[in-house]
């Protein structure tokens, strides 16, 4: 007797069991094994994922229907996760009476790779609101037939705090090994970064391919990962070996972004801007003093600059856009070279006076972070004890009632001198800003890099998946030898 059982185990993956009984009173002398087709069983779990991930993309736009009917002035990011839904959608401002909604889901197996996303508007100004379109976004198929060479990139889920959807990955591109620099363009126009199924096209920036010298093997890459598992590996790919490929960086990259500073570039080098934003805000830097190129120096996450109290260089942003937010997440990496009366970085009105600065005092050997409306203190927070053993992460943010402090991916408890929980940077159009001074005390003696400014408040969970990312990437995700296609 033959019996045949086919389960889904717990990941998802398909389990084909063959239990065969033999039993005989007689000789058999053939038994015929009528099995089921493998390639109908793979599909119909193919559509039973397809079915899922709609359902959740639904859960998210109903979710967020409901939390626009309670406040037509709600926006921002947002998660559902419970039981099998697990999905995120973003909620835009009002334009025009519409705010529109992008929903999001993932599901992904050994089997494959589902995302969905779905992009709806919704009239706030009938009532009741009204939803007024609901489209699907299909992602064209890329076809990689005129590359020659890819790279599977798996990133581990013990290193994915929770799922994390659009997250941009940083990839150190010494981890690729010695024979991608052979084969990849001197510019890096022919890279490309695919989900697991090698056929969908994801949005990348690579920062300062080559280093400062075009012969050097150094380079950093970011891409926007739809969705990261913390349950099991998730699969990339990269493609390179095309010498007519000519891809390009994409801001898009950053579209949660109001600024992001790689700090990987010349300081010194031609007229401004001298530092350039990764997203489309134009929020570029220029250097005050003379920071030599010297200064660009080797830093955590690729290159940053080393700022010298006794020079007195610092940056100002050349064109800031407005920031004006009850919400909102500054962070960068930081090492001090000595613990001094230093300004990290001071954002600031001209007209009133309002700024949010942060600072190091070596008096309170304090990291503290002051905001004030006109010269009045709203929000005053501070963090004891960093140190000059090596760069830390600093994420400070403000949920809308609080502020909070991630040292190293691990929030920290902070001493409140002043804190006015309504208050955050609303009163602020933010004409000037400086990085690695501020308008009054000593520059940073110490290096800066990767400085980035969201008006989302950014979860614990991703807070330290980035910092997983950002400080050891090696461990972060594993690569695979390079397959020849």
């Amino acid at each position: 007797m033959l019996k045949q059982k086919i389960k889904l185990n717990n990941n998802g993956n398909i389990a084909l069991i063959l239990v065969i009984m033999v039993t005989t009173l007689t000789l058999v002398s053939a038994l015929t094994l009528a099995l089921i087709n493998i390639s109908d069983l793979t599909a119909n779990y193919h559509l039973m994922e397809d079915e899922a991930v709609d359902i959740q993309k639904t859960a998210c736009i109903e979710d967020a229907l409901y939390k626009i009917s309670q406040n037509v002035y709600a926006t921002g990011t947002y998660a559902l996760n419970f039981g099998v839904i697990n999905c995120n959608y973003e909620i835009s401002a009002t334009v025009a009476g519409l705010k529109t909604v992008t929903s999001t889901a993932a599901s992904l197996s050994d089997l494959g790779y589902w995302q969905g996303t779905v992009v709806s508007q919704v009239n706030v100004s009938s009532t009741p609101i009204q939803l007024v379109s609901y489209k699907d976004v299909i992602a064209d198929i890329w076809d990689s037939s005129d590359w020659s060479r890819r790279i599977r990139i798996s990133v581990q889920p013990d290193q994915v705090a929770a799922d994390m959807y659009n997250f941009p990955v940083y990839v150190n591109l010494n981890d690729l090994g010695d024979d991608f620099f052979n084969f990849v363009q001197s510019d890096a126009g022919d890279l490309v970064v695919t989900t697991g199924d090698g056929s969908t096209k994801l949005l990348r920036e690579v920062e300062s391919f080559g280093g400062l010298s075009p012969l050097s093997t150094e380079g950093a890459l970011y891409f926007l990962a739809p969705y990261l598992s913390s349950q099991v590996a998730t699969d990339f790919y990269i493609y390179f070996g095309n010498a007519a490929a000519d891809e390009q960086n994409d801001t898009s990259v950053w579209s949660n972004y109001e600024m992001v500073q790689h700090l990987d570039e010349n300081p010194n080098t031609g007229s401004p801007p001298h530092e350039r934003d990764s997203t489309d805000n134009a929020n570029d830097l220029t250097t005050v003093g003379s920071i030599p190129n010297g200064d660009s120096v080797a830093a955590q996450m690729y290159r940053g600059i080393d700022f010298d109290t006794a020079d007195g260089d610092y940056f100002t942003i050349a064109n800031r856009n407005d920031f004006a937010s009850t919400q909102g997440t500054i962070s960068f990496w930081v090492k001090f070279n000595t613990l001094q009366d230093t300004t990290l970085f001071h954002l600031y009105e001209t007209a009133t006076t309002d700024y949010i600065r942060s600072y190091y005092s070596s008096a309170s050997q304090y990291l503290d972070l002051i905001i004030e409306d006109g010269d009045t203190p709203r929000i005053n927070v501070r963090y004891f004890n960093p140190d000059t053993n090596g760069f830390h992460k600093i994420d400070w943010l403000q949920d809308g009632s609080s502020v909070k402090l991630y040292f190293d991916g691990q929030q920290k408890a902070l001493t409140e001198i002043v804190q006015d929980d309504s208050w955050w940077t609303d009163h602020l159009s933010m004409s000037g800003a400086r990085m690695g001074s501020g308008s009054w005390g000593s520059s940073l003696n110490g290096v800066m890099d990767e400085f980035r400014i969201s008006q989302r408040v950014l979860s614990a969970d991703w807070i330290l998946t980035e910092y997983n990312n950002q400080f050891d990437a090696s461990s972060f995700y594993s690569t695979s030898t390079i397959e020849v296609l």
